[in-house]
């Protein structure tokens, strides 16, 4: 099944495998998705998830950028992704990169929450990337070769092995949280001076920036910070802290009761009307609706099914 010699890590690409929660309570799921992305698949601004989301690449090349800090991976390492935490792929040029997503969501509001719970802190990590040694990474990926290993022909996988399975590769990775070597690159020059402004507007977004204010703050003028960030991003200083701004506030709009105009305040906009002509753009729906199309596509108050992102 894997092409590999001696893989760590079975793998065959568009094999996809999904379970339910066994129980049929508490919107359990998991979902295993061995593929490959291309370049052309490099989303132009990072998204969200309301799910726990890793993801661990067999090809060289691929970076992560989480909360705007960039992480340059290597195959094997793992990305821990919590919800609401906002990321991206993205894929070197050339052949397509091997990779498996899993996402996510164990039932811990089951009997065994609180050690679920426990166990789920891993992904609240300083360091979202998780580097083992090679013997400490067949006994991560022992479970998921486990689960890889249960379809046999067309027979489907039985969702109870898979559930057994994917909470013993999460006990595992809790057990080895401690022993990570991953080490962050530098990136030097502006372009490493960029990816620290963006850093710092995901950490700053409901705090009063100005561009001559951040220029000042990374000792740049607003002029060559104003060029460059739009060279290494894409996108001009300001549309890049309103998306941010954005994105966080599509996070309260699902997942708390706050009020809109709290949501607003929250997520750093100075006005309602500023905050509803924005979000517009990018959403294409005003917050309201939003939210409320997000509460109608789970049919509950609560919709952890809803994701975020945003628009080329």
């Amino acid at each position: 099944m894997a092409y590999r010699p001696d893989p760590p890590l079975l793998y065959e690409r568009g094999r996809c495998i999904t379970a339910r929660d066994p129980s049929g309570e508490g919107g359990a799921f998991y979902s295993l998705d061995y593929d490959s992305r291309s370049p052309s698949a490099n989303m132009a601004f990072p998204h969200f998830h309301s799910y726990y989301e890793l993801m661990i690449p067999l090809s060289a090349g691929v970076s992560h950028f989480v909360e705007g800090t960039r992480y340059d991976l290597e195959p094997y390492d793992v990305v821990l992704l919590a919800p609401s935490v906002l990321h991206q792929s993205v894929y070197p040029p050339g052949p397509p990169s091997d990779r498996l997503v899993a996402g996510f969501r164990p039932p811990v509001s089951g009997p065994f929450g609180e050690e679920l719970r426990r166990v789920l802190s891993a992904f609240e990590s300083p360091c979202p990337i998780l580097r083992l040694s090679p013997e400490n990474r067949r006994c991560l990926f022992a479970p998921l070769n486990g689960i890889f290993s249960l379809q046999e022909g067309k027979e489907p996988v039985p969702e109870l092995a898979v559930h057994a399975g994917f909470l013993q590769f999460l006990l595992a990775l809790y057990r080895l949280r401690g022993e990570n070597l991953y080490v962050a690159a530098s990136h030097p020059g502006a372009e490493g001076k960029i990816y620290a402004v963006c850093h710092y507007l995901h950490t700053h977004y409901r705090e009063e920036i100005s561009l001559p204010s951040l220029a000042a703050a990374f000792f740049m003028s607003p002029y060559y910070l104003s060029r460059r960030f739009r060279e290494v991003t894409g996108y001009t200083v300001t549309r890049y802290l309103q998306l941010t701004r954005v994105r966080n506030a599509q996070v309260l709009l699902l997942h708390s009761d706050r009020s809109i105009t709290a949501v607003a305040e929250e997520a750093g906009f100075s006005s309602f009307s500023q905050f509803n002509r924005v979000f517009r753009s990018v959403c294409g729906m005003p917050p309201s609706a939003y939210r409320q199309k997000g509460r109608e596509e789970t049919g509950s108050s609560s919709p952890y099914g809803a994701q975020g992102s945003f628009p080329a």
